[in-house]
Parts: structure tokens; sequence; C-alpha cells
């Protein structure tokens, strides 16, 4: 993973914890540890999803979290 790519994960979960009134560490092991969705869904998308604004990242993650019943 590039440092540009730790960056945008870092502000991809501090917005989503934001958006769900959740912490940053708990959305961290929501992301990471409980859907695996780090690696395999915001680093592997990385493209797609940094180029969108911030307010489609968040309901798009949103959707996924909901897709995968976590939130």
């Amino acid at each position: 993973m590039t440092n540009t790519e730790i960056e945008f994960v870092v502000f991809c979960i501090e917005e989503l914890a934001i958006e769900c009134g959740m912490s940053g560490n708990d959305m961290y092991r929501l992301l990471a540890e409980k859907t695996d969705m780090i690696p395999n869904y915001i680093v592997s998308n990385y493209e797609v999803l940094h180029s969108i604004g911030r307010n489609t990242i968040v309901e798009e993650l949103k959707s996924v979290l909901q897709e995968r019943g976590v939130v």
C-alpha cells in the first residue's frame, strides 16, 4: 500500500466514523477486522473511490456495510 492509499484509507475511516457516530478506532476495527473492507474494497477500488466526492464515498461505503449486515 502506498502512502497516498494509506492517507485515503484514514480519510475513509474518519469520515465514515463521523457519519455513523462512531469513534475512528471502532470504525477501523469494523472495516479491518470484521469486514476486511480496507484491503478488499477501499484499497482495491482506490482508483475509482478517490476520484469521487466525500459524500459519495461515505454513502458507497455505508451501502457496502449495510449489504454485509454490519450497520
